[in-house]
């Protein structure tokens, strides 16, 4: 791949891809995710996410800055703008008060509307793919 980012650390590893925390030159702080492509139809999924978070322009999802593949080693590779903060899981005690929660439900209605708008359905919407950030606010992760 021809990804020049400096590599910090890993933040997560699962079947399909690893993901790493990198500062690129020219997007700062990023998240890279690579992984190997299974089939032509996870191929198409992963392409997919990646055009549709290329088009949003909103504050709920990560900015994409770059997607390779490599068909001869089977990889692809994603760079998008890293977002501080902590999973929902992690942040769960944060939302105790009926208004905290509704505040919550209301940002992630708002966040899933934009990709509701067209005709796409997060296929894997769980605590760790929503990341709060430190101002309370959500960022919805990894469409699935």
């Amino acid at each position: 791949m021809r990804n020049q980012s400096e590599i910090l650390k890993e933040l997560a590893q699962g079947g399909q891809k690893t993901v790493h925390l990198a500062r690129h030159p020219e997007f700062g702080m990023v998240v890279i995710k690579k992984g190997s492509i299974k089939s032509l139809s996870s191929l198409e999924r992963i392409k997919r996410e990646v055009d549709l978070l290329s088009e949003v322009n909103s504050d709920f999802y990560p900015q994409q800055h770059d997607f390779n593949i490599n068909f001869t080693s089977k990889e692809f590779e994603i760079i998008e703008d890293y977002i501080e903060g902590r999973t929902l899981r992690e942040e769960m005690s944060r939302f105790r008060t009926p208004q905290e929660i509704l505040t919550l439900l209301k940002f992630l209605v708002e966040g899933l509307s934009v990709i509701w708008e067209q005709n796409v359905v997060h296929r894997d919407l769980k605590p760790e793919n929503i990341i709060i950030r430190p101002n309370g606010v959500p960022c919805i992760i990894d469409l699935g």
